[in-house]
């Protein structure tokens, strides 16, 4: 991954940064700096015959189909993280219990020209009743989709095609 905004050391100033996988450091004053991977969740919500996806608002991948999820927060773990995206974005209420880890698929998420290094970790569930309001800023609409019929080139992020197809081919 390059960052192209890393043109200075942010301590001095100086342009003599140092690349080593993800880390950064300084010859001039010592300064280091790593761009770890960051963890991010998604759940394939199970409805009747289908799964829920949502379609994005904004961008990056505006107007492609996703999972709901996103990045974990400082402080929590993974379970707790998906849990405040489902409520954040769907205001769904699930219980940990509910969920079922699947697996996890690395993704490079750009956004406004930074890529971020991402481990998705995706979850599974049972979903009762479908949710009537989301967040409408981040969400355009939802979608039932049955597995069979899924065209994985209307889905906006590599990791979450890739973690459908696994999916879908189980």
């Amino acid at each position: 991954m390059e960052l192209k905004e890393f043109k200075f050391c942010p301590q001095c100033g100086a342009k003599q940064l140092l690349k080593q996988a993800s880390r950064f450091s300084c010859k001039e004053c010592d300064y280091v700096f790593y761009q770890n991977t960051a963890a991010a969740t998604a759940i394939i919500l199970k409805f009747q015959d289908a799964i829920l996806m949502t379609r994005r608002e904004k961008n990056p991948a505006q107007g492609k189909l996703d999972l709901p999820g996103g990045f974990v927060d400082s402080g929590e773990n993974a379970e707790l993280g998906i849990l405040r995206e489902l409520k954040e974005e769907l205001n769904l209420e699930l219980s940990q219990d509910a969920l079922s880890y699947w697996r996890s698929f690395s993704n490079v998420y750009v956004y406004k020209g930074v890529s971020y290094d991402t481990c998705d970790l995706i979850f599974e569930a049972q979903l009762e009743t479908w949710p009537t309001s989301w967040q409408t800023s981040e969400i355009s609409c939802l979608e039932k989709v049955k597995l069979a019929d899924l065209d994985l080139d209307q889905v906006g992020f590599t990791s979450i095609k890739r973690a459908l197809y696994e999916y879908k081919n189980r």
